[in-house]
C-alpha cells in the first residue's frame, strides 16, 4: 500500500543519510537521498517525463511547506524537478513557464556541478540562436545563475547567449546603439576569448563612433569630430572623417558657401582638424590648396 511504500522510502532515506561514506561524490549522495526524500515523488515523476504530474506534486509539496526547507536533499530534489520541468517547458516553447521554473531553481544547491552542467548544456545550442524568445529566457536564466555562481563555465555560456541575443535584436532593429554597445561590453568582459563576441563588440564600437562622428560634423563641431577620429582605433572611422572633409571641399568648390570670409575660417578649422587626425593624409594638400584659393579671393575680390 501507499503507506508501506512511504515507510520504505523513509527507511531508505534514513539509511542514505546515515551512510555518507558509502558515496564517493557529495552530489551523488544528495541525488540519491533526494529520490527518497519528501520531494522524491515529484522528482521521480519528472525523471520519467511525467512533467504535468510532477508539477502538481511539486505545487502540493510547496503548499504544505511554506518556509524554504534547509534540508540539502530536499533542496537538491526541488532544484532537479524545476530544471527538468523548466527545460521541458522551454523545448515546448512555453517561455514564461520555463523562465519561472528555471529561475526558481536558483541558486543551485551546493554541491551541484552536475545540475549546473545540465542547465548550461541546454542553453548552449546554436540551432536555437535565431529564436528571440528562447534567447530571452536563456539570457535571463543564465544572468541569474551568474549572480550566484560566476564560474568560468557559466561566464562562457552567458557570453555566448548574450552576444547572439544582441546580434539578433540589432538585425531586427529592436535594440538601440547604446544598449547594443553595453550588451557587447558585458559579453566580452564575461569571456574575452570569445572571438565572435569580440568581433561584434568591435563592430558595435566602430558604428557608435561613426555615428558620433556624423553627429558632430553635421553640427559643425569640427574639433570634437577630429578628437573622435584621432582617438579611434578603427581605420573606418578615420576614413569617414575624411569622406566628410571631401564633401565639404566639394560643397565649397561648387559655391554652396558664398561668403568667402566665413568659408575661409571654416576651411581653416577643417585643415586644423584634419592635421590633428592624420597629418600625412592626401586630403591635407587639397584642403591647403582650397584655403590658398579662398585667401586669394579675399585679397582680390
Amino acid at each position: 500500500c501507499i503507506r508501506d511504500r512511504a515507510g520504505i522510502a523513509e527507511q531508505i532515506f534514513s539509511l542514505i543519510q546515515e551512510n555518507r561514506e558509502a558515496f564517493t561524490d557529495q552530489e551523488h549522495f544528495l541525488a540519491a537521498g533526494a529520490l527518497y526524500s519528501p520531494v522524491g515523488p515529484a522528482l521521480l515523476l519528472a525523471r520519467t517525463e511525467q512533467y504535468d504530474a510532477a508539477k502538481e506534486v511539486l505545487a502540493s509539496f510547496e503548499a504544505h511547506n511554506k518556509e524554504k526547507s534547509k534540508d540539502p536533499f530536499i533542496q537538491y530534489g526541488l532544484a532537479r524537478v524545476r530544471i527538468l520541468s523548466g527545460l521541458h517547458a522551454l523545448d515546448r516553447s512555453c517561455y514564461d513557464e520555463a523562465g519561472k521554473l528555471l529561475t526558481d531553481a536558483l541558486p543551485l544547491p551546493c554541491p551541484s556541478s552536475g545540475l549546473e552542467r545540465e542547465l548550461l548544456a541546454a542553453f548552449d545550442q546554436e540551432d536555437r540562436y535565431l529564436d528571440p524568445n528562447w534567447l530571452g529566457v536563456s539570457v535571463h536564466v543564465i544572468s541569474e545563475a551568474h549572480k550566484y555562481s560566476p564560474s568560468k563555465e557559466v561566464k562562457t555560456v552567458f557570453c555566448s547567449v548574450l552576444t547572439h541575443q544582441a546580434v539578433l535584436l540589432h538585425n531586427e532593429g529592436s535594440i538601440d546603439r547604446e544598449l547594443l554597445l553595453a550588451s557587447m561590453k558585458k559579453a566580452v568582459s564575461l569571456n574575452p576569448a570569445d572571438e565572435f563576441a569580440r568581433m561584434t563588440f568591435d563592430d558595435a564600437r566602430m558604428d557608435a563612433e561613426i555615428y558620433a562622428l556624423h553627429q558632430t560634423m553635421s553640427q559643425g563641431e569640427l574639433s570634437k569630430a577630429s578628437r573622435i577620429a584621432k582617438n579611434s582605433s578603427f581605420q573606418k572611422v578615420v576614413d569617414q572623417f575624411f569622406i566628410f572633409v571631401a564633401q565639404v571641399i566639394e560643397q565649397v568648390e561648387v559655391g554652396e558657401y558664398p561668403d568667402d570670409t566665413s568659408t575661409f575660417f571654416m576651411v581653416s578649422q577643417l585643415l586644423e582638424s584634419a592635421l590633428e587626425v592624420a597629418p600625412e593624409h592626401e586630403m591635407i594638400r587639397d584642403i591647403a590648396v582650397l584655403l590658398d584659393e579662398l585667401e586669394e579671393r579675399m585679397e582680390n575680390p
